[in-house]
């Protein structure tokens, strides 16, 4: 084979990679009280669904690190219990760019990573609630469940979670961006 042959098997290699990492399944953590790795939650189905496994509850203590792998936050769906007093460790090599900010919507949680990569709160209000940067990056969720199963809370919180998300600023749309051509 001649020298730009294999330039274009070793794209070809790469270019594959890149799909299947980023087409691999999210990661989830909700198994232990300090997250190691990333589990999946069993997932229900139709009238049937997973049992909770949130973390904490009662004001117990977990402690999560997250990092960011292909433009998502590893783990991107976190779910803790209502009263929960949650500890973010963010790994500041991966967090670059506008990522640099992070960002739980709804939930009062903002931070640039550089200056502090440690969020401490108490998971308050039940909902899911986006985790992004202010561009919408990052792709995540922070799931708080009622404590006492008040689901008519947590959908509202939800709601208004939702109506706090900045409009128009996604990477490279309406005339925002970070410059990464997204």
């Amino acid at each position: 084979m001649k020298m730009h042959e294999w330039i274009a098997v070793a794209m070809l290699m790469a270019l594959a990679t890149w799909v299947l990492i980023a087409n691999a399944s999210p990661s989830v953590y909700a198994a232990s009280q300090t997250i190691t790795n990333s589990p999946s939650l069993a997932a229900g189905s139709g009238n049937n669904p997973a049992p909770s496994n949130a973390l904490g509850g009662n004001g117990e203590s977990v402690t999560i690190p997250i990092k960011v792998v292909n433009g998502r936050y590893d783990p991107n769906v976190i779910r803790v219990k209502e009263g929960t007093k949650v500890r973010i460790e963010l790994d500041k090599s991966t967090f670059l760019g506008c990522m640099n900010s992070f960002n739980i919507w709804g939930l009062g949680v903002s931070t640039i990573v550089r200056q502090d990569n440690i969020v401490e709160f108490v998971a308050g209000k039940p909902g899911t609630y986006k985790m992004s940067c202010p561009m919408g990056m990052g792709d995540g969720k922070f799931i708080v469940e009622a404590a006492s199963g008040n689901e008519a809370a947590a959908v509202q919180n939800t709601a208004q979670a939702a109506a706090a998300i900045p409009k128009g600023g996604s990477c490279g749309g309406s005339g925002g961006g970070c410059g990464c051509g997204g």
